[in-house]
């Protein structure tokens, strides 16, 4: 998704759940790509399972934390009920 997303930053519409977050996910983007160096080395996603405790809902079913170089960048909260299965951003966050 970030690799994407960096090269055509309108491909995070797709991903989004509710149009109001478009904005503050469109940003976390932004500054997300414009600190990578666009080495996939350089970039780490963790996901957990569950929803954050401080700004979630109990509506997403993982979280992300993208980092650049071991530095926490973006927060998603996102819905994926499977493996292989679609990605819904649900929220974000700055870290």
């Amino acid at each position: 998704m970030v690799p994407r997303c960096c090269l055509n930053p309108q491909a995070a519409e797709e991903f989004i759940l509710d149009p109001v977050l478009t904005g503050p996910v469109m940003s976390s983007f932004r500054v997300l790509c414009d600190r990578w160096s666009g080495d996939m080395d350089d970039i780490a996603v963790i996901v957990r399972v569950g929803d954050h405790a401080g700004f979630g809902d109990g509506s997403a079913t993982h979280v992300a934390t993208i980092s650049l170089a071991g530095d926490p960048v973006a927060g998603l909260r996102v819905i994926c009920t499977r493996e292989a299965g679609p990605v819904r951003i649900v929220g974000v966050w700055s870290p």
